[in-house]
């Protein structure tokens, strides 16, 4: 099987920002309001309960060590979900940005030689249905131009 490279997730740059920006900013808003209320509620009713209650220095130290491993837990438990919400956006933002991508150069061609051609679609793909469609308006330019032409003509199908 053929492992893909980091890079090769980026199909679409500029596009591809925009959508892990916006996974990874939610995502980080998100934690820090949890975060946040999680520090504030936690640590002052652990400091009222342990400072007001009967025990020895020694015990409220350990109770203190114990909530600062807590906090520190959560702010690591936090890193990796904002990592983990990295990964899969540019994950997914290549499953969106691949087939727009091959589209996108398809009309670009299509513009500059005034030919449409189909293009050929992967089972897995996103956008079965835009490129169904694109296929179908190539195949019906295709008839038109046989018509205008008096010879056979037949889209070319491609795989980008």
């Amino acid at each position: 099987m053929r492992r893909r490279r980091w890079k090769n997730y980026w199909i679409w740059p500029k596009f591809q920002r925009k959508i892990v920006g916006l996974a990874v900013g939610a995502a980080l808003v998100i934690a820090l309001v949890f975060g946040w209320i999680a520090y504030q509620f936690i640590h002052e009713n652990y400091q009222v309960l342990v400072d007001l209650s009967p025990m020895e220095d020694v015990v409220k130290l350990q109770l203190y060590r114990e909530l600062r491993w807590l906090q520190i837990g959560l702010f690591v438990s936090t890193l990796l979900y904002l990592g983990m919400v990295c990964v899969l956006s540019i994950v997914l933002s290549h499953r969106v940005a691949g087939p727009m991508f091959r589209f996108h150069r398809e009309l670009l061609r299509a513009s500059e030689t005034g030919l449409m051609e189909e293009i050929a679609v992967r089972p897995g793909d996103d956008f079965q249905e835009v490129f169904a469609a694109f296929n179908a308006v190539s195949r019906k330019q295709a008839q038109v131009k046989t018509s205008s032409d008096g010879g056979p003509s037949t889209p070319q199908s491609r795989v980008a």
